[in-house]
């Protein structure tokens, strides 16, 4: 892999024309605005007329802080700012300039998942707009993860399987292989970087299952067969991290029920609670409704209560927020 540090250019940035920027820069703005306008409906968006369509990165930087006051906002001015910079370095420190904590996050996933080329229901994608996106080499298969600095790296490692796939895709290889070369990748690495690795495998995997196949315990095997317990934990964190945002009721105690692995089920119910749950006070038997253990889930969630308050927050990977 390429050492980090290394000039992005090394890897041939697509160089979309001035029209082609243009028309996704328009696109994704449409998509933030429609955003802005149903959250100024229930008052919670910023009162603005600003023309980000038609902005570029520093007129982006000198308004984006309004938007980042929401995360699904943020994201999106994510996507515009790689669309308009068509650079990872630029448009993760333009998104840090404007926003932090999970607003930070957001933004970063923006630039990541735009610089992919945007992935299916992403806010530029597919046949309405050609968007810029990097070009991936062939042999460096920890890019652009492995050249950008530590503090962007776990928002990257989320859509590393992604720029896999397009470093492979010419390529006639099955998805075991691909996950042998994935898993190659993030076995080299050191920790953080290792652990948001394979937290992305996760993820990865997790997008692709429907509620019913996520319950399906065929399906369950993949984070138990990592090396360490820490990949099989962030893997997890993946896993069930994606239905969290973008399913609706998963079935993610139903998951952690079938982990044959006690100490890697406790760490499933916990980083559960910690997404549903958070700071609410509920009933050990209202947060484990859905488990297929009642009794399991309940003393796990008895355990997760004496330490909830010393874990650290799992939106940000196993090792919580880097500041």
């Amino acid at each position: 892999m390429r050492p980090v540090g290394a000039e992005d250019h090394a890897h041939g940035f697509a160089a979309p024309g001035a029209d082609q920027a243009s028309e996704a820069q328009h696109f994704a703005a449409m998509q933030v605005e429609a955003h802005v306008l149903h959250r100024r409906q229930t008052a919670q968006a910023p009162d603005t007329k600003d023309d980000i369509a038609h902005m570029d990165a520093g007129q982006i930087e000198a308004v984006g802080s309004k938007y980042c006051a929401r995360s699904e906002l943020c994201h999106g001015i994510g996507h515009i700012l790689y669309i308009v910079l068509n650079d990872f370095a630029k448009a993760t420190s333009a998104c840090d300039t404007i926003s932090n904590h999970l607003a930070l996050d957001a933004c970063l996933r923006g630039v990541f998942m735009q610089g992919i080329g945007g992935i299916g229901g992403s806010l530029a994608v597919g046949s309405v707009v050609t968007t810029p996106h990097a070009k991936v080499a062939k042999d460096d298969y920890g890019y652009p993860c492995d050249s950008v600095t530590e503090k962007y790296r776990h928002a990257c490692y989320t859509y590393l399987p992604a720029f896999e796939n397009e470093s492979l895709k010419n390529q006639p290889q099955n998805s075991a292989t691909k996950l042998h070369v994935l898993t190659q990748v993030c076995e080299s690495l050191t920790e953080p970087s290792r652990a948001y690795c394979f937290e992305g495998i996760g993820r990865y995997n997790g997008s692709t299952l429907s509620n019913a196949k996520f319950k399906d315990p065929t399906n369950r095997p993949l984070c138990e067969s990592f090396p360490l317990d820490t990949d099989k934990e962030s893997c997890v964190l993946g896993r069930i991290r994606y239905p969290v945002l973008h399913t609706k009721n998963p079935p993610l105690l139903a998951y952690c029920s079938q982990l044959k692995e006690p100490g890697l089920q406790d760490f499933c119910f916990r980083a559960n609670f910690e997404y549903e749950v958070g700071t609410s006070t509920v009933t050990a038997y209202d947060a484990c409704t859905g488990s297929l253990t009642q009794s399991l889930c309940e003393a796990a969630f008895g355990r997760y209560e004496n330490i909830r308050d010393t874990l650290p927050d799992y939106q940000f990977g196993l090792y919580g927020e880097k500041k």
